[in-house]
């Protein structure tokens, strides 16, 4: 009798336990089903991955979406950067990770910026781990130099030459402004690309205002409003094998021959490409030359770009950074028909306009003629940029070499 209520007891503390474990594994399943859908900065807090100088400490926020139920670790570390933390007074090392938990729904992590008094932009990279089994999300913060209004999209008017702006991760967008007749004026706005060191568009206006009798500067810099480490090292000299590439610009510097500052402005390492030199002498020299001629009183617009059909061939600036090569070149233009009649380009019909565009092989013996002539909705395609977005398609497929001296 003994043994049997012995046993009838065992048998029911075994299914005690089981129950217990189970209990604890459903209330385990129940916390597992949480898992983050989305985690990027908020909109709000930036443009293109760039934060603006400040004046003094701001924050920015991250935002956490969260599917399921339950509650998530997580893990925030800031890699790089000594400006950034996640402590509102707290710069140092303690300020540098923090962790915490994030519910479902919709949850803000918030961090902290200093200033930037330095004369450059600078980054700070950060990263975000979760418990869910996902990838840590990785940040890169640029923020830029002081008194710097770099996205030119961020401007209230939209510049007839601006092409059509693309969120990508390695592209930075910026804008060079200088004084001219008392008044601060737009040099020329780029796309620069962080991987291939290289702006595949510059895109400028071009007046009589801007072309006056002043020499090169020969001030070969940084570009201020790009991290350093993003640019080719040109300021130190030309590439490594400068008898083949020279420091090609793309707005050129004979289109910047009334003010000083913004002449200064086309030697930045951001405005330059690996060109073959005697391509750039002669034949891209000339087809400079001959946009200069297109001035007009109501401003002629120019995109200037580099292409890469294939990443084949490159070469190193003097700090020894690889440099891709562009195989080709182009320049799309749009101005008035009449040339003077004191009207924007928005406020044109199509029939008031016309468009060109040139395609070139970064090549030497080539000679300047029609069969460099395309259309700009042919160059749209082959580029993938969006250019001269107020213009009438009708506008951008005109392809009439005759009507600009061909």
């Amino acid at each position: 009798m003994q043994t049997h209520l012995l046993r009838q007891w065992l048998r029911l503390a075994v299914a005690a336990v089981a129950v217990f474990f189970a209990a604890c594994g459903d209330s385990d399943g129940d916390a597992a089903t949480a898992r983050v859908e989305s985690c990027e900065l908020e909109r709000s807090s930036i443009v293109g991955g760039q934060i603006a100088s400040g004046e003094e400490t701001a924050s920015l926020r991250v935002i956490v979406e969260v599917s399921g139920s339950g509650q998530l670790n997580y893990t925030a570390t800031i890699t790089s950067g000594d400006w950034l933390s996640l402590s509102a007074r707290d710069f140092s090392a303690a300020g540098r990770q923090r962790q915490g938990t994030v519910d479902s729904g919709e949850n803000l992590l918030f961090f902290y910026y200093k200033a930037n008094a330095s004369a450059q932009s600078r980054i700070a990279t950060f990263t975000i781990a979760f418990d869910d089994g996902s990838a840590p999300y990785d940040f890169e913060l640029t923020q830029l130099a002081p008194n710097a209004t770099d996205n030119p999209y961020d401007t209230p008017k939209q510049w007839p030459e601006l092409p059509a702006g693309k969120e990508e991760a390695d592209y930075i967008y910026a804008a060079h402004y200088a004084k001219m007749n008392l008044k601060t004026v737009r040099n020329y706005s780029l796309c620069f690309d962080k991987k291939l060191r290289v702006a595949h568009w510059v895109a400028y206006p071009l007046h009589a205002s801007y072309i006056g009798s002043l020499d090169r500067s020969e001030a070969w810099a940084p570009d201020p409003k790009i991290p350093q480490q993003y640019q080719p090292a040109l300021w130190l000299g030309g590439y490594q094998n400068g008898n083949v590439y020279n420091r090609g610009h793309q707005i050129p510097s004979k289109d910047r021959t009334t003010v000083e500052e913004m002449n200064k402005q086309t030697f930045y390492a951001s405005n330059m490409t690996p060109q073959r030199g005697q391509f750039n002498q002669n034949m891209w020299a000339a087809l400079e030359a001959k946009v200069r001629s297109y001035v007009c009183p109501d401003t002629l617009y120019v995109v200037t770009g580099c292409y890469f059909a294939n990443l084949d061939e490159s070469t190193k600036d003097k700090a020894g950074n690889v440099c891709p090569v562009p195989t080709n070149y182009f320049k799309v233009l749009l101005r008035t028909r009449d040339g003077a009649t004191g009207k924007r380009i928005a406020d044109c019909k199509a029939s008031e306009l016309k468009a060109i565009g040139f395609w070139v092989a970064n090549e030497n013996g080539q000679q300047l003629g029609r069969q460099l002539c395309r259309s700009v909705a042919e160059i749209e395609k082959e580029t993938g940029f969006t250019f001269f977005p107020d213009a009438d398609t009708s506008v951008k497929a005109q392809n009439s070499p005759e009507q600009w001296g061909f």
